[in-house]
């Protein structure tokens, strides 16, 4: 039996992973204005204040678990390589 994992597939994901965070972080939405006074507008620049802060924090999230994939890959090829070193054993037909 043999068993192949392969970490490189893991890292492009991660990778890919990493390029969606950086296009959450680059998401800019300026509503502040100096010049404007509104009734409602101080709600709507703290709703895009949170709303960007949001985004930071899936993007946070977002490059955790690629590196979370990309970790658990790299386990499981270190692991598969160590079975592979084991000695063939027969079970009796199994």
């Amino acid at each position: 039996m043999t068993i192949n994992s392969n970490s490189s597939i893991a890292s492009g994901v991660s990778a890919s992973f990493s390029t969606s965070a950086s296009a959450l972080n680059s998401i800019s939405v300026s509503v502040s204005s100096g010049q404007t006074n509104v009734a409602g507008n101080g709600t709507a620049v703290g709703s895009f204040s949170t709303f960007q802060s949001s985004l930071k924090g899936v993007s946070s999230s977002v490059v955790k678990a690629g590196d979370n994939i990309n970790s658990v890959a790299k386990e499981f090829e270190r692991i598969d390589q160590k079975i592979a070193q084991l000695p063939n054993l027969s079970f009796g037909g199994l």
